[in-house]
């Protein structure tokens, strides 16, 4: 039985809706390997078909996208051999007439959709005038199928006709407006795709994401680079493949800032699309973390290799003092002191967090802690763990020694941010049970951490 799985199927069935968005974003970012039983897949799918109906608008969206991820085609639990694929048989003919027949006398929503397709393919337009009905249809997929028959059979003529439908509340419906109007024309698109990444809706976001990568010839790189700083990492995503298609200083800049990302997927699409690009990806990971830019979402940006407390008289701790006197005011040995025991205190109260964090994960694993605050953090440690198991099997399998050496450094920087994770973990749930927010078991470490902050 595969636990992660078990922890998802229950938050998908949270009353929070913060809970089931991190389980959902997760799902789709993690393995469905052996150990996940049919009888889990079962209620997993239970679980997102019953999602999909939901009225919130974002949970709905996302758990379309799981439902699709976990019914893909590597999915199945004993895949067949591979048959010999058929050649496919050529599209049969369209007959508009007959297909607008049938469209006055349909009336399951589904039908209407798929023959709202198919009159694409016949690229007769005579027929739009008809079709205009059906925007303003009560099935938002109807209402979207429409709006692609107008843009691909429409033209500028059609731009006040569709311009009211940029009110749709539906993310796909607003999309393919867009879309349609950045392909007539429309001196406005940039405000109308602008507006949809300011909405406070999820879908509406990677919609709009999805809309740009559509109109490659239109110039909406600042667009994009705006994307790929998004709080939900599936429109990072996008905007980050998109961003491959461009070489400008500032998409490079993008990209670039993308390497530290908190979701594997996200980073690893960064770092491949600027290895591509020529960039040497290592020299700029070594750079950034130089400048302390490794992980700027932390304040503990990784966890310092444990080292033995300087002592008053070892000669190298007294040669570093003497060396700064000499340089400053005598006033300044009070700051390099200060700056000593800080620095002491910062690896000591990582590592005492480490171990709080390990423990807290445990707990959110068994469903004994369902905090948000913490089952963010829990989630994103569940993707670094399964992105490294995935990362260390291609490095095992790999005869490229150059290959090898590039896919090692890389285990080892989602190493570290994984630990940092943990870090943020233990840091999360100690001062939540200080603050008396949470209440478990105290362990020797949430005593010593009590002690160390006072």
């Amino acid at each position: 039985m595969s636990l992660k799985i078990q922890r998802i199927v229950e938050d998908l069935a949270d009353v929070d809706a913060e809970i089931q968005t991190l389980a959902l974003t997760t799902l789709t970012r993690i393995s469905l390997d052996d150990t996940v039983t049919p009888a889990q897949l079962t209620e997993l799918r239970n679980r997102l078909a019953s999602l999909c109906s939901t009225a919130n608008g974002d949970i709905a969206f996302l758990a379309k996208k799981a439902l699709n991820y976990v019914d893909g085609p590597t999915r199945s639990q004993s895949p067949a051999a591979p048959a010999q694929p058929a050649a496919r048989p050529p599209p049969p003919e369209v007959n508009p007439k007959q297909l607008m027949t049938e469209l006055a006398r349909e009336s399951e929503p589904m039908r209407i959709a798929t023959v709202l397709t198919q009159l694409i393919r016949s690229g007769d337009a005579s027929m739009l005038g008809e079709i205009a009905r059906f925007l303003k249809h009560d099935d938002d997929r109807v209402r979207a199928n429409a709006v692609e028959v107008f843009e691909n059979l429409g033209d500028r003529t059609h731009i006040p006709l569709l311009v009211p439908i940029l009110n749709d509340p539906t993310n796909r419906v607003k999309a393919n407006v867009v879309k349609a109007l950045g392909r007539f024309g429309d001196p406005q698109v940039r405000e109308y795709l602008s507006s949809m990444l300011e909405s406070d809706k999820v879908a509406m976001r990677e919609s709009a994401v999805y809309a740009i990568s559509q109109l490659g010839k239109l110039d909406l790189e600042d667009l994009l680079i705006k994307a790929a700083s998004d709080a939900y990492e599936g429109v990072r995503l996008r905007a980050v493949k998109c961003l491959a298609d461009s070489s400008s200083e500032k998409a490079v800049a993008a990209l670039t800032r993308r390497i530290d990302d908190n979701d594997p997927s996200v980073r690893q699409h960064a770092i491949d699309i600027l290895a591509a690009k020529g960039v040497n990806v290592q020299e700029l990971v070594e750079q950034r973390r130089e400048l302390g830019l490794v992980d700027a979402t932390s304040n503990l940006p990784y966890i310092p290799t444990p080292v033995a407390k300087p002592s008053p008289e070892d000669e190298g701790f007294q040669a570093r003092v003497r060396e700064k006197v000499e340089k400053t005011f005598k006033l300044e040995i009070l700051n390099i002191a200060q700056e000593l025991r800080e620095g002491e205190m910062k690896a000591r109260m990582a590592r005492l967090l480490f171990k709080i964090g390990v423990d807290a994960f445990e707990m959110c694993r068994r469903g004994e802690l369902k905090d948000k605050a913490l089952m963010v953090h829990y989630y994103e440690i569940t993707k670094y763990q399964d992105f490294l198991r995935s990362l260390s099997k291609k490095s095992a399998e790999s005869a490229d020694g150059l290959k090898t050496q590039v896919l090692s450094a890389g285990l080892e920087q989602y190493r570290a941010k994984m630990r940092a994770s943990f870090v943020r973990l233990g840091k999360a749930l100690a001062q939540a049970h200080r603050s008396g927010a949470i209440r478990v078991e105290v362990t020797p470490e949430l005593q010593q951490f009590a002690r160390l902050v006072g």
